[in-house]
């Protein structure tokens, strides 16, 4: 059996969510051969992605300096306006 990075598997809480995994179980079951149809479509785009991929790198500082700018203006991150 290979490393189970959550955790030894008679660990009490990863016990807690086995009923949960039996239930999807089945679901990801009949999701995987949809998932496989994409497969040769991501193998096509994996050079693609690599290509792209030091060109994204290029833009982390800049995204780095505007993520605290971000931070305080995205709503969504905000907290709640008190009532009056």
């Amino acid at each position: 059996m290979g490393s189970n990075t959550w955790g030894d598997p008679a660990d009490p809480v990863v016990e807690l969510f086995d009923p949960i995994a039996d239930l999807l179980a089945p679901v990801v079951d009949l999701l995987d051969p949809v998932v496989e149809l994409f497969d040769p479509i991501a193998d096509l785009l994996a050079p693609v992605v690599d290509l792209l991929d030091p060109v994204v790198e290029l833009f982390d500082p800049i995204t780095d300096q505007l993520d605290p700018i971000v931070d305080r203006v995205d709503p969504i991150d905000r907290p709640p306006r008190p009532l009056r």
